[in-house]
């Protein structure tokens, strides 16, 4: 295993650079310019906007600069921020713990959720319970998530007054668990929401396929009680595709997370991608890319490790 894991770390490599090749060429050829967004003044003198563009690298070719910034990576340095002149690590650091906060939770509360009520609804199969996680799913998986944020900020905030719109913190009151919580449960609920809807449909399809099999028949032949056929033959067997779609499910957790977050203006990394769309910042665009694409990858090897932990059948050689 262990060999397994060194040699998939080797192959990200060549696999994150390839996603830099592609993400900073499409970067560099949206419309739209960085100086644009910087420079305000449209009477700006053209030798100040030259001398700009040489500051920045921005009159140099465009391979000449991804090869530049990807000697600064491998030094590691992602570079500076063409909007606030500070360095992306600085920024990144700073937002990557909300949105880690966001995320984790979600995933925790998705899966403590999801799988249960998945399980229940596939062992009484067509009751009322099963009917009513079917309409939750296709409820849940229809809904964008903007809306369900904009929704739940019409009703807990604005008609109830409950709940605070955005932030993380009370502006100008002292730092408290409370105010904190108060600030996370809205993000929270809508991301775990959207999240638990394919969650539930994973479970009950893996449970529904397992207790058709014969090795459950034979369980319930030796004359074994409902309950330790389901939860001791079968449910094991069903986990397999669920921890498989959890370690899968973190980057996607994230990147549903970026919209939650411009939603309710949590001051995570999802915050600072889009704000880098509308300025044009490429350093910060590469590096929530950058991030982003190795969570991807980290969230694969984790559902490869999940999978042979479960399932003692599987050996990675």
């Amino acid at each position: 295993m262990r060999q397994y894991i060194i040699r998939r770390l080797i192959q990200i490599i060549p696999i994150v650079i390839g996603i830099t090749i592609v993400t900073f060429f499409l970067i560099k050829m949206c419309p739209g310019n960085p100086l644009k967004v910087m420079l305000f003044n449209p009477d700006i003198k053209p030798e100040e906007r030259a001398r700009l563009e040489r500051l920045y690298g921005l009159d140099q070719p465009i391979h000449i600069q991804y090869f530049k910034w990807l000697i600064r990576l491998l030094q590691g340095d992602l570079g500076w921020s063409l909007y606030t002149s500070r360095p992306v690590t600085k920024h990144i650091l700073e937002r990557i713990g909300p949105t880690a906060l966001l995320a984790g939770i979600t995933l925790f509360l998705s899966f403590l959720i999801a799988i249960p009520f998945g399980i229940l609804s596939a062992t009484k199969q067509y009751s009322l319970l099963d009917y009513s996680s079917t309409v939750i799913i296709f409820f849940g998986m229809s809904l964008p998530i903007y809306f369900l944020g904009l929704v739940a900020i019409y009703i807990f905030a604005v008609k109830l007054g409950i709940l605070p719109t955005s932030g993380m913190k009370t502006l100008g009151v002292p730092f408290s668990i409370w105010d904190r919580i108060k600030h996370l449960v809205l993000p929270l609920s809508v991301l775990t929401f959207y999240q638990i809807a394919p969650f539930v449909r994973y479970a009950r399809s893996s449970m529904l396929e397992v207790i058709r099999e014969d090795y459950v028949r034979t369980a319930r032949s030796k004359g074994l009680s409902e309950r330790d056929v389901l939860y001791k033959h079968a449910l094991r067997n069903a986990l397999i595709p669920i921890v498989t779609i959890f370690g899968l499910s973190i980057p996607f957790i994230f990147n549903g997370a970026y919209i939650t977050e411009t939603i309710f203006a949590w001051p995570g990394m999802g915050r600072l991608a889009v704000g880098a769309v509308f300025q044009r910042d490429y350093p910060i665009l590469m590096g929530t890319t950058l991030v982003s694409a190795i969570l991807v990858l980290l969230g694969n090897l984790i559902a490869d490790i999940l999978y042979a932990v479960v399932d003692p059948r599987i050996r990675y050689q």
